[in-house]
């Protein structure tokens, strides 16, 4: 009786192989030959470029799109808290509306209060400091040396100001959005509804401009302080 039996085989890389032998490439051959990384040795051919900096490279964007993940979670968590806010807004500017004092409108409407500024500022700030650490994390590995996760207090202040800054900036552009629009409209042939549309809809476009931005922009600019952190201390020492 013939027992039956498997053959494994790992075929990664084989276009490369096969390309290599049937084209005769010796350069091709000794990439093969030498186990090296056949993309990291493209890339050294047409660029001229050695095969350590291109490695470098492809490293950090590959800790570089970690933090562009954590960029589309920030940016669905604010998103979902600048819906909160902007209905709160809407709100309070139907109410005032409402009330018909034409001459009022303007100030009253500067008064409105922008809820979750604080909790804005606080998912800013938990994000920022994943960043940071990711900047720190690639640093370390590019540099060979041994990973600290602490954030130093300066650091950690100077963010927690900044995202702090950032939160109560993008409530009084919210505010002055919603006046402006209003009073742009006031005296127009529209109606209440018809305003309430209008703000609606710049509302929306000012989401679909600033919330992405803020998204990109922070975590980034956390990421590169961490790696700047970590290389200004090797420095030093």
């Amino acid at each position: 009786m013939k027992l039956p039996f498997f053959i494994e085989t790992d075929a990664k890389g084989a276009e490369w192989v096969v390309v290599a032998y049937e084209s005769g490439d010796p350069r091709m051959i000794e990439v093969v030959e030498k186990r090296q990384n056949p993309h990291v040795m493209t890339a050294h051919y047409m660029t001229g470029l050695s095969a350590e900096v291109i490695l470098a490279e492809k490293t950090i964007a590959q800790w570089r799109a970690k933090v562009d993940r954590l960029s589309g979670k920030l940016a669905k968590e604010i998103g979902e808290i600048y819906d909160v806010q902007i209905q709160a807004l809407l709100l309070g500017i139907k109410g005032i509306l409402n009330t018909k004092e034409k001459g009022r409108i303007g100030s009253r409407i500067s008064k409105l209060k922008v809820p979750s500024v604080a909790k804005f500022a606080n998912v800013l700030y938990t994000y920022v400091l994943q960043g940071f650490d990711i900047g720190k994390r690639s640093a370390a590995d590019e540099l060979k040396i041994d990973y600290d996760k602490t954030v130093p207090d300066n650091i950690r202040n100077t963010l927690r100001a900044r995202e702090d800054a950032i939160a109560d900036r993008h409530a009084s552009d919210l505010v002055y959005l919603a006046r402006i629009t209003t009073l742009d409209n006031l005296y127009q042939n529209v109606t209440d509804k018809d305003i309430l549309k209008m703000l609606m809809t710049e509302f929306d476009n000012f989401k679909s401009k600033k919330i992405p931005t803020i998204s990109r922009h922070e975590p980034m600019n956390a990421f590169t302080i961490g790696r700047s952190y970590v290389a200004d201390k090797r420095i030093i020492r």
